[in-house]
This record gives C-alpha cells, sequence and structure tokens, in this order.
C-alpha cells in the first residue's frame, strides 16, 4: 500500500499553525506572570506604607502616653485618633504577613513587643524606639526579599522565558536545517578533509 505523500505547502501551514499557537500560548503566560508582579508591587507597595503608618502612630501614642492628662477617659478622649489609626495599621499589616514565614514572624514579634512596651505604666520610651527599631530592620529584609521576586518574576515566568529561548534555538537550527542542511554538512565535510590534508602533509 502507499502512502500519499504530504504536499510541502500543507507541511508549511502546519508547522507555522504550531508555532504560532506556541507563541501565542507563551504571550499569554509572559502576560500573565506580568500582571502578578504588578500586584506583588503594589502589595509591597502598600505594606510599606502601612509600616510607616504604624510607626508614626506609634511615636504619637507613646507621646500621647507621657502627656499629663487629668485621668485615662481625657487621654483617650484626646488621643483617640492616634490609638485607631495604631490599631488599624498594625491590622492591615497583620492580615497581610504570613505568620508561617521567618521574616514574617520576625516583624509580628516585634510588633507584639511594641505593643507590650506601649502599654505598660509607666512607660519605657527607649524600649518603644528599640521594638520601633526592630520592627524597620526586619522590615527592610523583608521587603528586600519580596523586591527580589519581583525584578526575577515568578517561577512560571523565568520557566516560560527558558522556554521560549530554548523553542527559538530550536526552530532556529530546524530551519537553518530545512533549508541548507545537506549544504552545511557538505561544506563541512569538505572544510574537515582540507584540514585534514594539511595537517597530513609532510612539514617542508
Amino acid at each position: 500500500m502507499n502512502i500519499p505523500s504530504i504536499p510541502d505547502a500543507a507541511v508549511g501551514a502546519v508547522a507555522a499553525a504550531l508555532i504560532g499557537g506556541v507563541i501565542a500560548f507563551l504571550g499569554l503566560v509572559i502576560a500573565k506572570e506580568n500582571k502578578i508582579s504588578e500586584f506583588r508591587q503594589a502589595w509591597i507597595d502598600g505594606l510599606r506604607a502601612e509600616l510607616a503608618d504604624f510607626l508614626a502612630y506609634a511615636e504619637l501614642v507613646a507621646g500621647a502616653r507621657t502627656a499629663k492628662f487629668g485621668s485615662p477617659i481625657d487621654l483617650y478622649k484626646e488621643a483617640h485618633p492616634h490609638f485607631a489609626g495604631y490599631k488599624t495599621a498594625g491590622s492591615s499589616i497583620r492580615l497581610r504577613l504570613n505568620s508561617e514565614e521567618a521574616l514574617c514572624q520576625s516583624i509580628l514579634k516585634a510588633m507584639d513587643q511594641l505593643d507590650d512596651a506601649l502599654g505598660k505604666s509607666p512607660m519605657d520610651m527607649s524600649e518603644c524606639q528599640t521594638c520601633e527599631n526592630e520592627i524597620i530592620e526586619a522590615s527592610k529584609l523583608f521587603l528586600k526579599q519580596e523586591w527580589g521576586k519581583v525584578r526575577l518574576g515568578e517561577p512560571i515566568f523565568r520557566a516560560t522565558k527558558r522556554f521560549a529561548l530554548a523553542f527559538m534555538f530550536a526552530l532556529l537550527a530546524w530551519g537553518v536545517w530545512s533549508w541548507g542542511g545537506d549544504n552545511l554538512l557538505t561544506n563541512f565535510s569538505d572544510y574537515l578533509q582540507s584540514k585534514l590534508t594539511t595537517w597530513s602533509s609532510p612539514l617542508k
């Protein structure tokens, strides 16, 4: 039984369709992962702003605690916005962070220590400042880690980029072989033969 040959035009059309489909798929994956990186960057910016608010309100709360008020009720009436801002920023940060990650645990632990320091009576300002510095240092490490993820891209994006490069090299090699493979082999064989002849000739 003779198998009919497939026209070159049909092979080319199928190959073009496959290549187009792969390129479209890669484009969709890269676009999606880029969008995830944008969301991660926005998340980092939001966390940075909340940390700044938290520390700023902590200073205001500490200042209000050291001021002379007639009663705790007077303190609450005068400094209520500061306490509310401190609690709001702290709650937002705690909802953002993953308590199972080591760097997040460092930040959360320092925040809890600051809560305890602000609630003591009498309050020690140096202890509060130490807690704030610990929050800043732990936050720097965490934000640097997250920025590294944004800079390198998501894992799927990195894998897709490597696949795309391999695919392009394979496509280029296939194209070179399809349109000039025989000639390349012939020329390379002639080149090797001439070199072997030169090396095997006696020295003069």
